[in-house]
């Protein structure tokens, strides 16, 4: 009887320590990371893979980056993907080969990033997303991105509360297939109309009539929109999935005189929109600042680095800026 007591207890012994480990990953799968213990911070070497240097936005994502670890005396690498996935691999490959101690991806298709991630995160080194995310399957310390659903949100609200009971043609410029922001913020963006239009009317009325593929750009979003104006002349509201893209549809319907078409992009907060904004020629955009991303993404970095338990996924605030609140975000020094 004795025996048969011990070996009782001790598989109960045995259920609780299991139950121990696996509360202990649980903390880790809502989101907090371990700590990397102490590091050195003061020849830090970071590596930054980002996805473009075409748009405006990365462009003053990579300068604050690359401001921010000058002044505390970091090296910093940067590589340009030229939205190329494949060279997108390759770059982080080549960072990891010269040494980096952490790396940050700017992923270009979040799908294929899962592959890159692992390759990295295997090497040993701490992958940082910014901006956009990794797809399932893949690995990272920590990723850094703005509130994209929610300004989605809450433009496609605004863009709804405009129009009233006009039914909405709706041309929708993404900026590429594959990319998770774009899906997250065109999903935003009709959830909001959505939810308003059942709010106020119990039904709702809309329809995307067209759809184009605009690079995140001015200039490809340019090309996008004179197709898609062909495609379908009715179209009497703009999407964009970023500014830079709208500016460059606004450009297209001012030449073409048609001035009856509203414009709302689901973020970035380009300095370029809010000044249309507050001129009356552009609805309205998401809060989206690709300084503080980067910013955001160094702190986390150090955090971790000094041995600091880091937020796995940390999202910015959201706002839906109009010509009523523009000149509360507006800073015509801002680099973006």
């Amino acid at each position: 009887m004795r025996k048969i007591l011990k070996v009782k207890w001790l598989i109960i012994g045995l259920v609780l320590i299991s139950l121990v480990f696996i509360s202990c990953g649980t903390d880790e799968e809502q989101g907090a990371v371990a700590s990397a213990g102490t590091t050195d911070l003061s020849n830090l070497k970071i590596g930054f893979s980002i996805q473009t240097l075409k748009s405006p936005y990365f462009v003053a994502m990579a300068e604050a980056f690359e401001k921010t670890c000058e002044d505390k005396g970091y090296e910093l690498i940067t590589i340009d993907a030229e939205n190329d996935p494949v060279k997108q691999d390759a770059d982080c490959e080549d960072l990891v080969a010269r040494g980096v101690d952490v790396i940050v991806i700017n992923p270009r298709d979040s799908k294929a990033a899962v592959q890159t991630s692992i390759k990295v995160m295997n090497a040993g080194i701490p992958l940082f997303a910014v901006d956009s995310t990794i797809a399932d399957g893949g690995k990272f310390t920590g990723e850094i991105t703005s509130a994209n659903d929610e300004d989605g949100y809450l433009v496609g609200r605004w863009v709804a509360e405009q129009m009233g009971k006009t039914s909405l043609k709706i041309g929708m410029l993404s900026g590429n297939p594959g990319n998770a922001i774009g899906l997250i913020r065109r999903a935003g963006l009709i959830k909001g109309i959505t939810e308003y239009q059942l709010e106020k009317y119990n039904s709702t009325n809309f329809e995307i009539v067209t759809q184009g593929w605009g690079g995140w750009d001015s200039p490809t979003g340019v090309d996008a929109t004179e197709d898609m104006l062909t495609t379908a002349p009715d179209m009497n509201v703009l999407l964009a999935e970023n500014d830079s893209m709208a500016l460059g549809a606004m450009k297209v319907f001012q030449d073409s005189g048609r001035t009856d078409i509203l414009i709302a992009a689901a973020a970035d907060g380009q300095k370029e929109a809010y000044e249309a904004i507050m001129a009356g020629t552009y609805g309205a955009t998401g809060l989206n600042d690709p300084i503080l991303l980067a910013e955001l993404t160094l702190e986390q970095i150090e955090k971790h680095l000094s041995g600091e338990q880091i937020i796995q996924s940390l999202v910015t605030k959201a706002a839906c800026v109009t010509k009523e609140n523009a000149k509360e975000f507006y800073n015509p020094n801002s680099a973006f």
